[in-house]
């Protein structure tokens, strides 16, 4: 079990200690103890680093792709240079800002693409006649 309440204070204690070179202030047991708990942490955020970058990474491609399908229906120059800035590997976006642009982008998405056609009206001159499935058969 990771011990998250690292004493700060002890470890400035012990690195004014190294760096005083008062060797003979220094637990050596505690210090120990001290470093075994920072790798845990390191590890801990290392970890913790590589998933929310595989998920910011996630985030930054489903934007991406419903970019282009509203794209595909209607060029945009704003939209374009969006999708733009986050095609790029380089640009560093905070999750906050991914996070808006998600639901900006999603709701544009899904007022272009709805999930079920039952609520849409379409209109029609009333001049339609129901076909029997006799008249298509081959």
């Amino acid at each position: 079990m990771i011990n998250e309440d690292l004493d700060l204070k002890q470890v400035e204690q012990v690195r004014k200690s190294l760096h005083d070179e008062s060797i003979e202030l220094i637990n050596f047991d505690q210090l120990n103890e001290i470093l075994n708990q920072t790798a845990a942490l390191a590890e801990c955020n290392h970890k913790t680093s590589k998933e929310l970058t595989i998920l910011k990474d996630d985030y930054r491609k489903r934007i991406i792709g419903m970019l282009k399908a509203v794209l595909a229906c209607r060029e945009d120059v704003e939209i374009s240079e969006l999708a733009a800035r986050l095609s790029d590997s380089d640009n560093d976006i905070h999750s906050s800002e991914l996070m808006r642009l998600y639901s900006r982008t999603a709701a544009s998405f899904r007022s272009r693409f709805p999930a079920s056609f039952r609520y849409v009206k379409a209109k029609t001159d009333g001049k339609a006649t129901p076909k029997k499935w006799t008249e298509f058969k081959i």
